[in-house]
């Protein structure tokens, strides 16, 4: 009995949390960490967090063929993909950064942020 209490607590408490974001720089995230189980990342950060969306934001070559296989793969797995042209000159820190204050301003409600980098540009 004690142990489903204690179920229906975790339960209430998920649902009553605020939503959270994140946003993951998925150049510098793909380049460091090549064997990472982006299933698994999603997973663990819903855990954690009652994420209402994760975006990343990538700049791809459109001709290659690999990297919009990535990007399909991240959107069939419940990510948000932002994606940029690599031949443009594009900030993708920038783009990243203002969606976050943009969409976090826009929450009537105290909402968890969660920016996933892997450099010191933010």
């Amino acid at each position: 009995m004690r142990h489903e209490q204690l179920n229906l607590f975790q339960e209430v408490e998920r649902k009553i949390r605020p939503i959270g974001f994140a946003y993951i720089d998925l150049n510098n995230i793909f380049h460091r960490y090549k064997k990472l189980n982006w299933v698994v990342l999603r997973q663990f950060l819903s855990s954690k967090f009652n994420l209402g969306r994760i975006t990343g934001y990538n700049s791809i070559d459109y001709m290659n063929q690999k990297q919009l296989a990535f990007n399909s793969y991240l959107s069939a797995n419940g990510y948000r993909v932002k994606t940029y042209d690599s031949k443009i000159n594009t900030n993708i820190d920038s783009m990243l950064v203002t969606d976050m204050c943009m969409e976090g301003n826009m929450r009537s409600f105290h909402t968890d942020i969660i920016l996933i980098a892997n450099d010191g540009d933010y």
